[in-house]
């Protein structure tokens, strides 16, 4: 989650600072809670994405039997070109047994917003303008102050409650828990691509992780790396050269306006008087992995997420006295309002509110 637009200035923060959602006025405010700040807590996954692709059964994953599959072959394509088709993708959705990617605009209602406010729980890439009044007066003014560039749109990964008026792309399990923990309303649908479903990763995942763990608790670090290496790039590395689908171009004002005309063209960047930067995207490019198996473990990654804090830091402790700060890839770090008779050692002891539910799932 890089670049989350969620940010909490810390310096002389003494409260737990939550936000509220007003439907009336469509405006979010802070509000304190009467929780002192004791500490914060940082939380990283053990390898999220080998998680996310390896297809091992876990009582937190309600679908097809308790276990994240993987995509095979492309088995049907529905464009949604009329009532017919998209009542046809929105059943097999709604069957919750097929995987699928979903081509969707859709949205949390304002009025289960309040539930969700404080870990929005849509992850994407959107353009955003770097204005006062879109990031706020504290991202504008850190940003003013450390020469970083603002007043224009610059893509960004961020937390949203809904699809920002436009089509975004979601896989099975991610949309299938957006509908039934989030209340997430499908507004429309311009296509449905359905695969067949296997465990191909599971003994790799498994047989490597075993490997690392014991490469490590040896001390053998070189060899626990390259295991860890292996697990979060074998999801496809296709998916993640990103060079393999623009070019860069260092081009004259002339030649870049030429540029501007062609079909291929994807963006510029001014870098003197007489000097842009042009990326084109390419006509066709070869993979050697399947682009399936990375979109699907990025968005199990963003479901695996999700169900950790609200399945589980949810279910078992205070909401009222913890936080979001920040996050990223497979970390999120929080404000706690703990015991402050207690080091800040103590992680979530202090606010637990289920411990039987704790210990069993921590």
């Amino acid at each position: 989650l890089s670049n989350v637009q969620h940010r909490v200035n810390l310096k002389g923060i003494t409260k737990i600072n939550k936000l509220k959602y007003n439907p009336k006025t469509n405006t979010v405010s802070n509000y304190d809670t009467e929780n002192i700040m004791s500490h914060f807590v940082g939380v990283d996954f053990n390898s999220l994405y080998p998680s996310a692709f390896s297809s091992n059964s876990h009582p937190f994953i309600k679908y097809t039997d308790g276990k994240m599959y993987m995509p095979g072959r492309l088995v049907e394509t529905i464009k949604c070109t009329n009532n017919v088709f998209k009542t046809k993708a929105l059943n097999i959705i709604k069957r919750k047994d097929t995987l699928f990617i979903a081509l969707i605009k859709g949205h949390i209602p304002d009025k289960h917003i309040n539930s969700y406010i404080n870990f929005l729980p849509i992850f994407r890439n959107v353009d955003i303008t770097t204005n006062r009044e879109t990031i706020g007066d504290f991202m504008y003014d850190y940003m003013t102050k450390n020469n970083l560039p603002t007043d224009m749109t610059q893509r960004k990964l961020t937390q949203l409650a809904d699809t920002n008026n436009s089509y975004m792309s979601f896989s099975s399990y991610y949309l299938w828990y957006l509908m039934d923990r989030f209340h997430f309303v499908i507004d429309d649908i311009e296509s449905l691509l359905i695969f067949d479903k296997n465990e191909c990763f599971n003994k790799f995942a498994n047989d490597f992780m075993n490997t690392r763990q014991k490469a490590e608790l040896v001390g053998n670090k070189g060899k626990g790396l390259f295991c860890k290496i292996s697990l979060n790039g074998a999801y496809g590395y296709d998916a993640m050269n990103t060079a393999n689908y623009t070019q860069s171009r260092i081009q004259t004002k002339s030649r870049a306006s030429c540029s501007a005309l062609s079909h291929k063209y994807r963006s510029m960047k001014q870098l003197g008087d007489d000097c842009f930067r042009v990326l084109m995207q390419s006509d066709s490019y070869k993979c050697e992995t399947c682009l399936q198996e990375a979109f699907f473990t990025l968005d199990n990654a963003k479901y695996w997420y999700l169900v950790f804090i609200y399945d589980f830091m949810y279910k078992c402790m205070d909401t009222d006295r913890f936080h979001f700060i920040e996050g990223d890839t497979d970390s999120a770090y929080w404000a706690i309002a703990g015991d402050p008779t207690l080091d800040n050692e103590q992680a979530f002891q202090a606010i637990i509110t289920d411990k039987e539910f704790y210990d069993k799932n921590i």
